[in-house]
């Protein structure tokens, strides 16, 4: 892809991006208020002090667990649909249009398995202990400081509710969004039938990364190949492989193009084009 079709793609995929990373802050906001109202009635109705016996039933992974259980599948579905028609367009404007017929209940399966992973499991444990530990912190402070229970309180909902949960809430808003689209993005092509070569899309603007705005001009890649991003080596952007550093608040995209004709294992006309019946039966075993 050249520079100019990176950066058109990233214009459409943006839409999407944008509106799957509002559903994902809102639920993730919702969830912090959820844990500092239910903190805070059992301090009000006991203690403070009882209430941080309590701390890690009331902040607990489950409730992370669940959150990231459906994100990730309502983001996928969301996204799957851009992700194939995207890729409908690679594999047909050099023939006869076809009519495609989407085959997602196998994809669908895919994306309720990438909670499970232990990487996302990492994350759930990081968040949660966070979590606690800005309350813990905050109550013991407010203990040694001879707060009122008002006053307290009010520390509690700064925590869930105010700035620092909206930082927050954004953070993994953005990052898990980078992460969800990657992933779908990798389970639409697998197993298609198809070589296929992957780009790294940058968002091309003053808040993106040194490393990753320079993605602009590097060279699409084969499928099973890693992106060389500054010194760190990654599948796609959201990989955590790359670490905090190039996945924290990214804005990246991924884009996976079919391989040139000559490298595909598959039966070609004497005008060196894909036959129109292979390419509709693989077409829709893909989809």
């Amino acid at each position: 892809m050249t520079k100019k079709e990176k950066i058109d793609y990233w214009k459409r995929y943006s839409k999407i991006n944008n509106r799957i990373e509002r559903f994902a802050y809102s639920s993730i906001l919702k969830l912090f208020k959820k844990q500092g109202i239910e903190f805070t009635n059992v301090a009000n109705e006991l203690s403070f002090e009882y209430a941080l016996t309590r701390l890690n039933d009331i902040v607990n992974k489950e409730d992370f667990q669940k959150f990231f259980d459906e994100f990730y599948v309502k983001a996928g579905l969301l996204l799957l649909p851009f992700y194939q028609s995207e890729l409908k367009k690679q594999l047909t404007k050099n023939v006869q249009p076809i009519n495609i017929a989407f085959r997602n209940q196998e994809k669908i399966n895919e994306l309720g398995k990438i909670s499970q992973r232990d990487d996302v499991g990492h994350k759930i444990t990081s968040i949660t202990d966070y979590t606690r530990t800005l309350i813990r912190n905050a109550m013991t402070q407010s203990i040694n400081d001879n707060l009122t229970k008002r006053e307290m309180a009010s520390q509690i909902s700064m925590i869930t509710q105010g700035q620092i949960s909206k930082k927050r809430g954004l953070l993994i808003a953005r990052t898990e969004t980078t992460f969800i689209s990657s992933t779908t993005a990798e389970i639409n092509i697998a197993n298609s039938g198809f070589k296929m070569n992957k780009t790294w899309i940058a968002t091309n603007d003053s808040r993106t990364r040194d490393a990753h705005l320079k993605m602009l001009d590097y060279p699409t890649i084969g499928q099973n190949e890693l992106f060389k991003v500054g010194d760190k080596e990654m599948k796609y952007p959201g990989d955590w492989n790359g670490g905090p550093e190039n996945c924290c608040n990214c804005r990246c995209a991924i884009a996976y193009i079919p391989a040139p004709l000559e490298e595909q294992n598959i039966p070609q006309t004497r005008n060196n084009q894909l036959s129109n019946l292979v390419l509709a039966e693989l077409v829709s075993q893909l989809f």
